[in-house]
């Protein structure tokens, strides 16, 4: 069970109260004037939810997800009025949270190591080990959104300066800890996200240049050769290898029968014949949930069933409630939000938006507030950061 900072859902109304009373402090008409006209993109995501809801009789796990949602407005336009006094402080703040970020992972790390010394049981399977995945990241969140955090961290920490205090080893020794960490936490797609989309950021350019580029590729031949060799911890080897497994029985009796592939090769085949029947309006909000658990019955996918698994694909996920209009909605959202600063080819926002879209083929991101504060409030803060000779 992960240890929250503050109770769920509650996280994103105490930045907005923040946010609200930092406005209340200005001129609201100067703060608010220049605001995007993509903004008002948002808007038809909302109207087809409310009308979803309002034919879902009003269910109240459907508010639940409308608060969380209503997020990727509040905070968007609160942000973009403030701009101006936060750039300043959040450029200086950027590498303290960085070193937050990394003293966090030591201590897990630390944390997990003396677990698994002292620890007279057997680990029964990778999720058991207390130095890799949930038995890494249990005390705080599951592996999936730490792993996002500490991703977002490590590519925004590269491309903005560098205060004096962090010289260039410092800065790459903190780097290799933090990629380390995240191969322990050992969520693939957050790995394979994080490879794929960080080149979008110019780090490679703008940091190493060509002998970093040199560097990294001989990085990169090592990291293959020692798993072609067979040198990676036993844990971490068999992950890897779990991904050329693609066969499995749905109506396994044990979760144990199943791969971290294979059980969400599972969830998607659940959710799409959830969705066949109800593609263009989908279940409503909040009943997608249900409609997901009688797909399961329906398959024998008992496994499923008992730990009542979502569909583990925002894009599933959302068809579930409100169909493929609905999900088509929410990327259109998404891309809204983001467009006031990728238009100005701000590549920390187009790294950010890559790596959302990308993540979320394996997770349901914004089931949970940690995702919904996650987009709305990274890619307007990302847009600040960035300096001009990355914007550009």
């Amino acid at each position: 069970m992960a240890l929250p900072l503050l109770p769920e859902y509650m996280v994103g109304y105490v930045l907005i109260a923040w946010f609200s009373w930092r406005l209340y402090k200005r001129n609201l008409k100067d703060a608010f004037i220049h605001i995007p006209s993509s903004f008002l993109l948002i808007l038809p995501y909302f109207i087809w939810y409310f009308w979803r809801w309002s034919a879902s009789d009003w269910n109240v796990e459907g508010g639940r997800i409308l608060a969380m949602h209503l997020q990727w407005v509040l905070f968007p336009i609160l942000l973009y009025g403030l701009h101006q006094d936060l750039l300043g402080a959040f450029q200086k703040l950027v590498h303290w949270l960085w070193v937050l970020v990394v003293l966090t992972a030591i201590a897990l790390i630390v944390e997990g190591g003396i677990e698994w010394t002292l620890r007279d049981t057997p680990i029964l399977g990778f999720s058991d080990h207390p130095l890799f995945y949930i038995g890494l990241s249990d005390p705080l969140m599951h592996p999936g959104y730490l792993s996002m955090i500490v991703a977002v961290f490590m590519v925004v920490a590269s491309a903005v300066p560098r205060p004096p205090w962090l010289t260039k080893w410092r800065f790459l020794i903190g780097q290799f800890l933090l990629l380390t960490f995240i191969v322990m936490l050992s969520s693939r797609m957050i790995m394979a996200a994080l490879l794929l989309t960080w080149p979008l950021t110019g780090f490679f350019q703008s940091f190493f240049n060509r002998k970093g580029l040199r560097a990294t590729g001989f990085l990169v031949l090592l990291l293959a050769l020692i798993y072609r060799l067979d040198l990676l911890p036993e844990p971490i080897d068999s992950r890897i290898r779990e991904l050329s497994r693609i066969e499995y029985q749905i109506n396994a009796q044990n979760l144990e029968d199943f791969s971290g592939v294979t059980i969400r090769l599972a969830e998607w085949k659940g959710a799409l014949y959830a969705i066949k029947n109800e593609s263009l309006l989908g279940h409503g909000p909040g009943l997608g949930h249900f409609a997901l658990m009688n797909a399961y019955d329906k398959l024998g996918f008992q496994v499923g069933r008992r730990f009542e698994f979502n569909a583990h694909n925002q894009y599933l996920q959302t068809a579930l409630d409100l169909g493929w209009p609905g999900t088509l909605l929410m990327i259109l959202s998404v891309l809204a939000i983001a467009y006031p600063y990728g238009s100005t080819r701000n590549r920390l926002v187009l790294w950010f938006l890559a790596f959302f879209l990308l993540s979320s083929i394996t997770e349901s991101t914004l089931l949970r507030q940690r995702g919904a504060v996650m987009i709305a409030l990274y890619l307007p803060l990302l847009g600040y950061l960035a300096p001009k000779k990355v914007r550009n």
